[in-house]
């Protein structure tokens, strides 16, 4: 039996406690939004852990903030969040499978050419991306300044070098006499591509369509420079800074809208848990 404690304790008990230390240190900071959105008095400056008063007057003025201007800027932020998710799973896919799976000229400089394009940021290049899109705009206005087609398209060109790179490595894992089968038996290049190398994708998928929506809702500057701050457009990033400039004292108003924010996300992950842990390491071994 002292055998047994001793080496729980040299072995494992260590390894709890350093698990329980990164776990507070990252739940520390949710707990203190959520506690600072019930705190009654809202305010940074007697925000405490664990506040004396506790009410959801906070809510409440941020809902009433611009007859409801917080449910605007979700609806936006998550309709623009879902749209960059899906479309850079349809075009990083099927570009990702069209470079694995097809030899022609020039693949080699293409890779490398998604490989340095991923290196740089897209804020690096805002003030080209502006300029483009404002010229699209005058011939297109549906995709130009202002416009929520814009900013996904942009959002979307911005992730697909890294998100196909990704998605190319596994889709190289994925061996090649299933499709020599598939092909034997009849089936076309898109069936392959949509029944067999999608659903055995899945786990890859799932870590970039988390990642492709988490990049849409969180955004902020190149957001509010492509959108501007006009409520019916503008993202809830984007319109809670405003809220917070028009009421500067307000912290807990913009804690409980910060709360609220998490729940999409929270929603999201859930659904896709089952393929995240896969998803994280796949796609590293093969280049």
């Amino acid at each position: 039996m002292h055998k047994k404690i001793k080496f729980w304790t040299l072995h494992i008990l260590w390894r709890h406690i350093i698990c329980g230390f990164f776990a507070l240190f990252a739940i520390f900071p949710v707990f203190f939004m959520a506690t600072a959105a019930l705190d009654k008095y809202g305010q940074l400056s007697t925000s405490r852990i664990f506040p004396s008063s506790l009410s959801f007057d906070n809510f409440t003025r941020l809902f009433e903030y611009e007859d409801g201007a917080f449910f605007i800027w979700m609806r936006n932020a998550i309709s623009i969040s879902i749209a960059i998710a899906l479309l850079n799973l349809f075009v990083g896919t099927s570009a990702a499978y069209a470079i694995s799976r097809y030899k022609f000229y020039g693949r080699r400089n293409l890779l490398m050419i998604v490989v340095l394009l991923g290196m740089f940021p897209t804020l690096l290049s805002l003030t080209t991306l502006y300029l483009t899109l404002s010229s699209i705009g005058d011939a297109i206005p549906a995709i130009g300044i202002g416009t929520r087609l814009g900013l996904i398209l942009l959002f979307t060109g911005g992730a697909l070098s890294v998100g196909t790179w990704f998605l190319k490595n596994y889709i190289d894992s994925i061996p090649t006499e299933l499709d020599d089968a598939a092909k034997m038996d009849g089936a076309h290049h898109f069936y392959i591509f949509a029944r067999i190398v999608v659903p055995l994708c899945a786990p890859v998928l799932a870590i970039q369509t988390l990642f492709g929506f988490l990049g849409g809702l969180n955004e902020y500057l190149i957001t509010s420079i492509i959108l501007g701050t006009e409520r019916n457009v503008t993202t809830v990033a984007v319109g809670m800074q405003s809220f917070l400039a028009q009421n500067a004292q307000n912290w807990g108003a913009f804690a409980a809208g910060a709360s609220i924010i998490t729940f999409p996300v929270i929603g999201l992950f859930i659904y896709l848990q089952k393929h995240i842990a896969a998803g994280l390491t796949a796609g590293a071994v093969n280049s």
